[in-house]
């Protein structure tokens, strides 16, 4: 069980170094600070959109699942950004958006 766990930690963390590595590696030789800026950008739109710092976790379990979880919901709110040819910002305000109407037009709870 434990290197089931283990294992998740590291595919999870191996996806995301990935993800941010190539980009990161190409910026890199551009410009001495890209590594740096693509790291920060990573981490502003990780918590901005997943609401990663959101936790309130007390078990370290817990707050691993969240914090995976949250890489992990990233992570494809990012390709379908690419996809789209969206920001993680638009896309994420498109989805509130189209929830919020739907409430407006067919609210759970009905006031007298």
């Amino acid at each position: 069980m434990v290197h089931e766990v283990k294992k998740f930690r590291v595919q999870i963390f191996w996806t995301i170094s990935q993800q941010d590595g190539r980009a990161a590696e190409e910026k890199s030789e551009a410009s001495p600070g890209g590594i740096r800026w693509t790291v920060e950008q990573f981490h502003r739109e990780d918590k901005q959109i997943t609401g990663l710092e959101c936790c309130q976790c007390r078990l370290g379990r817990s707050q691993r699942n969240h914090l995976g979880l949250a890489n992990l919901t990233w992570l494809r709110i990012k390709q379908l950004a690419y996809q789209t040819k969206k920001t993680v910002y638009q896309l994420k305000q498109g989805l509130l958006d189209s929830y919020l109407r739907q409430e407006l037009v067919n609210p759970p709870v009905v006031f007298a």
